[in-house]
């Protein structure tokens, strides 16, 4: 079969034949994949929902906190700098920053920080339509994902932003309203036990 030059049958080199042969299916692999013939473990769709993500703006210069946003209204957003589209505002939470001091009995209080007046920290609840797949949400071929950060764009604001929670929407976690809270920003944990 092989004679004394590596040719098999005296006309084909072995080593030339195996490089071919090796490119040709990784040529087949790769038409597999991208005609969805194969598709891979983060093409795989498992479901399609609504979500929410909770989205924590921090040192918000504004003197009008209130008439930022507006409960309902639809809102551009960019993530890793792509703009993604726009996403339905559900809820709107700010507080005035804050900082600590001690008191004279050796505790601590919490106060609006007078240097900063106008400062405040915001969490936004989007709403959002999103595939569910092995392993994260994707919206508009962009996973979602805690801790991803991201740009709100409105008429009147454009501010960065980082997403604090994402879930998948049911009648307990919509609602529409907005407010000042006077207590610390709620994390993730905080919403949960609500």
């Amino acid at each position: 079969m092989l004679d004394s030059s590596g040719k098999l049958f005296g006309k084909i080199n072995v080593i030339d034949f195996s490089l071919v042969f090796f490119l040709v299916l990784i040529a087949l692999g790769i038409i597999a994949v991208q005609s969805s013939l194969h598709q891979t473990s983060g093409q795989i769709i498992e479901d399609e929902t609504d979500i929410q993500y909770v989205v924590y703006l921090r040192h918000v210069q504004a003197i009008a906190p209130q008439e930022l946003f507006k409960v309902g209204e639809k809102i551009s957003i960019s993530i890793r700098n792509r703009p993604r589209g726009k996403v339905e505002l559900l809820e709107v939470l700010y507080k005035p920053e804050q900082i600590i001091l001690p008191t004279d009995k050796g505790k601590f209080q919490i106060l609006a920080d007078p240097t900063s007046p106008n400062s405040y920290d915001f969490l936004l609840k989007l709403k959002d339509h999103a595939v569910v797949t092995k392993d994260s949400y994707v919206t508009n071929g962009v996973k979602v994902k805690t801790g991803m950060k991201l740009t709100l764009e409105g008429f009147n604001f454009r501010l960065p932003g980082i997403i604090s929670d994402v879930r998948k929407i049911s009648p307990e976690t919509t609602g529409n309203h907005a407010k000042q809270e006077t207590s610390p920003p709620m994390s993730a944990s905080d919403e949960k036990a609500q």
